[in-house]
């Protein structure tokens, strides 16, 4: 199709066939001329309309028109003085201002990594972890030993080619990496990796927590609260459910993985160690307070239970108890419950001093109300109608496994007529401050909440993978809730009460093999 030409949009009177009068830039065609003047932008041939010519091909078959060439150097730019002038690197000229600027580094220009790389990784898809996950920690092994910084990665085809397994178990592999902060997708670029990377800042901290009563949970997220105000850092609770999916609890965090850090407080086994996978595959740094499992490997927090349990136990034989049973009123679920039974049985195991021990189990589950259990313990060991006169063969100290079920142990016995200490003695393992409001006061394992609270920010703001857990160290509070047993040994006559305990000192904290061993024995 051809259009006509336009005489307004021309520099000068114009024909077919020929330049204008002021010099104007004609379109020629191999046989003739399409009679318009270039105005930048695709010609039509007037002459063969059939026929697309584009600027391309004409600047190709036209030479270059003369008046055009003089145009071009009335118009061009003149060149910058010397004193603007930047001179060329590597010579001696170069000035130091110049020489200060760093060099970015082109992650194009690095060499691609070499897909040998990828044979030393090897998946197994009937293990617990997910593929994405083997994955993940697969790449970041080989980011540490063979990437450096801002280096290219390999693309998602090369790792679906090397690796064999689906595009969807790669991209959420390089999504957890990316989340972390170890590789970054550059537009037009690649992934690259990001070794040097640091952190935002620690600005949030999420703790989730199960929601039900608790004293112990109550104090330490507390003092969670009031250490993120002292710090200015944003506190965001998230209560955990029973028999809520995880998925729900977790996708309620408001901040990325490099803006701040999770603590987990006091979660069963199974919500820990589900919790903790996920969020560290995402990136979080994540801290867990009071749930102990060793075969984990875990940020954690907490007092050391074989410590706990060796404290208590010498306080009491020092006082001149013989007979002692163990009260379990938390869920056995727990690990740190399964180590204070096996601590007990232990040490009662290696004593010389022919104690009587007992070991009372509630039966509580998780999410139970570990006070309200205590009730059926009692009346296993004492009977459902005591008297101070029908006390023989019974214990005369109690150790309770919380500080909960021996404040509602105390009150049990107060109720049917018993004294605390005269009859009975009695004593937790956590410390709590109401322990110190009741009467008669509990003696109690102190554990340090506000060193606790410390160190798990310590741990947050540490990346540091070989600091993985804090056993802190616990104090015993002697208060009125134990004394001496009316026909015990008195207290100045226990001289081996100290010997018999060295046997526990040498299992080391990260050991519960001996200990469960023992307890099965």
């Amino acid at each position: 199709m051809t259009r006509p030409y336009n005489k307004k949009r021309s520099h000068g009177k114009a024909g077919v066939g020929g330049p204008s009068e002021r010099g104007g830039d004609l379109c020629h065609g191999p046989e003739g001329t399409c009679g318009e003047e270039r105005l930048g932008r695709p010609f039509i041939s007037l002459k063969f309309p059939k026929i697309l010519l584009t600027p391309k091909r004409i600047r190709s078959s036209v030479p270059a028109s003369p008046l055009k060439e003089i145009g071009r150097k009335a118009t061009a730019r003149p060149a910058p003085s010397v004193a603007k002038r930047r001179p060329a690197p590597g010579l001696a000229t170069l000035s130091q201002a110049t020489a200060a600027v760093p060099l970015v580094k082109n992650p194009t220009s690095s060499p691609a990594p070499s897909v040998e790389l990828l044979r030393g990784i090897v998946l197994d898809a009937g293990r617990e972890i997910p593929l994405h996950a083997q994955l993940r920690a697969a790449l970041e092994r080989l980011i540490a030993e063979h990437f450096a910084d801002q280096s290219r990665f390999f693309s998602e085809s090369q790792l679906i080619d090397g690796l064999g397994i689906s595009q969807g178990t790669i991209r959420r592999a390089l999504a957890d990496l990316a989340a972390s902060g170890l590789l970054q997708k550059l537009p037009a670029k690649g992934t690259v990796v990001c070794k040097d990377s640091k952190p935002a800042g620690l600005f949030n901290v999420a703790v989730f927590l199960p929601d039900f009563s608790s004293r112990t949970v109550a104090q330490i997220l507390s003092l969670l609260s009031a250490e993120c105000l002292n710090r200015n850092i944003h506190f965001q609770p998230i209560y955990t459910h029973r028999g809520e999916r995880l998925l729900k609890a977790y996708s309620n965090l408001k901040f990325s993985p490099r803006e701040g850090g999770v603590v987990l407080l006091q979660n069963s086994p199974a919500a820990t160690l589900e919790l903790t996978s996920v969020l560290e595959q995402k990136g979080y740094e994540c801290v867990c307070i009071g749930t102990l499992m060793r075969d984990f490997a875990y940020k954690f927090v907490g007092g050391c239970n074989q410590t706990v349990m060796e404290q208590g136990l010498e306080h009491l034989i020092g006082l001149g108890h013989r007979n002692i049973t163990l009260l379990v009123n938390e869920p056995e679920e727990i690990e740190n419950v399964q180590e204070r039974i096996a601590a007990f049985e232990f040490i009662a195991a290696r004593s010389e001093l022919g104690l009587t021990t007992r070991v009372i189990h509630c039966g509580t589950k998780l999410w139970d109300d570990a006070a309200n259990v205590v009730e059926s313990g009692m009346e296993e060991i004492f009977g459902p109608a005591p008297t101070r006169d029908d006390l023989d063969g019974r214990p005369t100290a109690l150790f309770v496994v919380s500080d909960s079920g021996a404040i509602a142990a105390i009150k049990w016995l107060q109720q049917k007529g018993l004294r605390v200490p005269e009859d009975v003695s009695v004593m937790g393992t956590d410390g709590i401050d109401l322990g110190a409001m009741i009467h008669p006061s509990l003696t109690s394992i102190e554990h340090p909440f506000d060193e606790m609270v410390r160190t798990v920010f310590k741990l947050l703001e540490n990346h540091d993978a070989k600091l993985r857990k804090a056993f802190l160290k616990t104090t015993l509070i002697v208060r009125e809730s134990t004394a001496a047993p009316r026909d015990g040994v008195p207290a100045t006559e226990v001289a081996g009460a100290e010997a018999d305990m060295s046997d526990l000192r040498d299992i080391p904290d990260s050991d519960s093999t001996t200990l469960a061993h023992a307890r099965q024995g």
